[in-house]
């Protein structure tokens, strides 16, 4: 699986994508191939056609004049209309944007949440969401970037 990561902090992206291989190393057979991360829009939409997955942070900067919701709606748009569906999980600190999404139809995981709850939704739930206390895998992105900052 080919996992498109959409996430303007490039600390939380580079974060995500390393919690997501360490949970996906603890299972076999592994599901993930490769994480690709775009920083913004223009980078996502070309990223989009080899994805399998795309986690789309919910709040990210936007073209002038564009809501948040409007971003993310572009995103999972463009991941339906791919010649092979990317799947589009919302990922985002705002409640409202992740029961936007939940309306839309799409998974939405709330920020702050468990690493495990987000490698479930990005592998389709298939996976057992209890192994992050064996990998020593418990903390988010924005809570482990908190603590590297916090020990600097």
């Amino acid at each position: 699986m080919r996992i498109l990561i959409v996430e303007d902090n490039a600390d939380i992206a580079r974060l995500t994508a390393e919690l997501l291989r360490m949970i996906d190393r603890n299972h076999l057979p592994m599901q993930i191939d490769s994480i690709v991360i775009a920083g913004d829009l223009d980078s996502a939409v070309l990223e989009l056609a080899g994805a399998d997955v795309c986690l789309c942070d919910g709040r990210f900067p936007l073209e002038a004049g564009m809501s948040p919701c409007e971003a993310w709606e572009l995103v999972a748009g463009k991941c339906e209309r791919q010649v092979l569906p990317v799947r589009c999980v919302v990922y985002s600190a705002d409640a409202e944007i992740a029961e936007a999404a939940r309306k839309r139809g799409l998974v939405a995981v709330t920020k702050p949440g468990r690493a495990a709850e987000v490698y479930a939704a990005v592998t389709g739930g298939a996976r057992d969401s209890g192994i992050e206390a064996r990998a020593g895998i418990d903390m988010l992105p924005e809570q482990k970037a908190a603590q590297l900052n916090s020990e600097c």
